[in-house]
């Protein structure tokens, strides 16, 4: 049955196509099951559009309007799911907080402000609610011009903490929570970093259970040494020390690593281990063939301001392929007590690599599932909409 909420405008960082798993996307994907969703996904700058134009990665025909920026995607309800491209705008993150980047950055939202504004036409779409995806850049500068039902804030990582977004993100964030009805986040931590005097509610992340369980495997292998897998960008989050010493304590071990690789000094790290296979981005639906090759699902985080805030995405998508986790104790991980392995230091988590190898069964993989199972992205999708219908006038 279609939701009585009024559409969904959100306004997203990432782009709606990529290489790596989105929370915002697949939220947003989930929402749509009832609801009328129109996605705004990343605004490229003209730098993306000349780098799309010379490495043909970068959407640049729809960009630049020489293809439809409008497009329409099934859902699996009675909702409605647009995802939206708008034209080029000024490149402004590389300048420095002052008057010249809020001018150029309020030129972009007023460029981008026509393309809105017709979806929104196109689409019957008055007064949406407004859900800003972790861009105070474009929405600090946009939401004020956009009349809407409400407006709220989907928080799901420390902005000032991560390298991409510090340069700007705690000032224009701190502007945009003075703007908005209420704040989303992705934990609890978040929650109470972020919400000051704003209701809030925490979605945490959950897992495409249809997606990866495409790699459940009911009995382990134990006729060879252990792959140790991760499934995730490779940055500076990840603990390197403790990855290369686990592999030199555990010599029939080898890992598996998926993902972006962000650091070229890590990469060549990574690459220089012999026992290391750096298997690279690739797109979701490929993800459960390389999520198969592993028995073990790592979660190998320094502790730091950026992780503490973390629910991380991968967590469940490993337990819904059945895998044994095992984790560094970087964050809040008490939803998971008794259903993963957590090693603070180095030998702690080697203890409890071995130990979730030795002990991994059948009847441990079924429950695994079953666990991640209770956490799909449309259970996230369903408390957001019973929270935002509470926020709604007389209500």
């Amino acid at each position: 049955m279609k939701s009585s909420l009024p559409p969904i405008l959100c306004l997203g960082f990432p782009a709606w196509e990529g290489d790596y798993q989105k929370s915002t996307v697949q939220l947003m994907r989930a929402l749509a099951r009832e609801q009328e969703v129109l996605y705004v996904e990343y605004p490229f700058s003209w730098k993306d559009v000349w780098q799309g134009f010379r490495h043909n990665n970068k959407p640049y025909r729809r960009i630049m309007g020489l293809e439809p920026r409008l497009r329409a995607f099934p859902t699996q309800g009675a909702g409605r799911l647009n995802v939206l491209t708008l034209p080029p705008v000024f490149p402004v993150n590389g300048l420095e907080e002052g008057p010249r980047y809020d001018a150029l950055a309020s030129a972009n939202a007023r460029k981008v402000l026509p393309a809105i504004l017709r979806a929104m036409k196109k689409l019957g779409y008055q007064k949406p609610l407004i859900i800003n995806a972790f861009n105070p850049f474009l929405g600090v500068y946009l939401q004020p011009l956009i009349e809407s039902s409400g407006s709220y804030y989907y928080c799901y990582d420390q902005i000032g903490a991560a390298r991409w977004t510090h340069r700007h993100g705690p000032r224009l964030e701190a502007r945009l929570l003075g703007q908005v009805d209420g704040i989303i986040t992705s934990s609890q931590p978040l929650l109470e970093e972020k919400r000051g005097n704003l209701p809030g509610v925490v979605v945490k992340n959950g897992v495409n259970l249809t997606l990866f369980e495409q790699a459940f495997r009911e009995v382990p292998r134990h006729e060879k040494g252990p792959v140790l897998g991760y499934l995730g960008s490779i940055d500076d989050r990840i603990d390197i020390d403790l990855l290369e010493s686990l592999l030199d304590r555990w010599p029939a071990a080898s890992l598996l690593m998926v993902g972006r690789i962000m650091e070229p000094g890590i990469e060549q790290r990574l690459a220089s281990h012999p026992r290391i296979e750096l298997a690279g981005a690739q797109q979701p639906a490929d993800l459960p063939a390389w999520v198969a090759k592993m028995d073990i699902g790592l979660i190998p985080f320094v502790t730091n301001e950026f992780t503490r805030f973390i629910y991380p995405l991968k967590i469940n998508e490993y337990l819904a392929a059945g895998l044994p986790v095992v984790s560094t104790l970087f964050s809040d991980l008490s939803d998971f007590e008794g259903v993963i392995e957590v090693g603070a230091e180095t030998e702690t988590f080697l203890a409890a690599s071995r130990r979730a190898w030795e002990s991994d069964n059948k009847a441990l993989r079924h429950a695994r599932r079953a666990f991640a199972a209770g956490h799909t992205w449309d259970a996230r999708a369903d408390e957001l909409t019973a929270w935002l219908g509470e926020q709604l006038p007389g209500a």
